[in-house]
């Protein structure tokens, strides 16, 4: 059995982008990323559902045991070796928490995709503009994919008032 409290605490210690050496110097943990997003919940769906706000703050607890993949490996790896990393990184959420990430709605799942990954990248052009930059990088052609996210699940003006305000280095 698991120390819920303590466990939980220290998950969110795990350092984020450990496998992205770029952006890895700069120290974010888990804590602060899943924090991050649940304030971003918060904001674009002030009606959210409970399950929704639980995978925003939890989402990558199973880190602190599973640890992560690079998006790059992710993409060229065989799915039976992802789908194998998620059960274990799933079970060490659940372990860590006490309960089980909840079922989300096929739409609370593009959610927490989405705020996941505008966090991530609102992150490096804040602390990493380098790396944003940086040519060839992928980071514009993810910031298309969230805005196009965004214009899907309805939350295109804020999301497009914050990228252009990252644009201007208006903050």
């Amino acid at each position: 059995m698991t120390d819920t409290l303590l466990d939980l605490w220290l998950s969110g210690e795990t350092r984020r982008w450990h496998c992205n050496p770029a952006v890895a110097r700069v120290g974010q943990n888990i804590a602060d990323h899943q924090g991050r997003c649940a304030q971003m919940v918060c904001a674009l769906w002030p009606d959210a559902s409970r399950a929704l706000m639980w995978a925003a703050l939890h989402h990558d607890v199973g880190e602190y045991e599973a640890g992560d993949l690079a998006l790059p490996f992710k993409e060229r790896a065989d799915p039976s070796v992802i789908e194998a990393h998620a059960a274990i990184e799933a079970q060490a959420l659940t372990d860590i928490c006490g309960q089980p990430m909840p079922p989300l709605s096929a739409a609370d799942v593009l959610r927490l995709k989405l705020v996941d990954r505008l966090e991530s990248l609102i992150f490096v052009r804040i602390h990493v503009p380098q790396e944003y930059a940086r040519m060839p990088s992928r980071w514009r052609e993810a910031e298309a994919r969230i805005l196009a996210q965004a214009i899907y699940l309805q939350v295109e003006d804020p999301v497009r008032h914050a990228l252009d305000r990252l644009s201007r280095g208006d903050w």
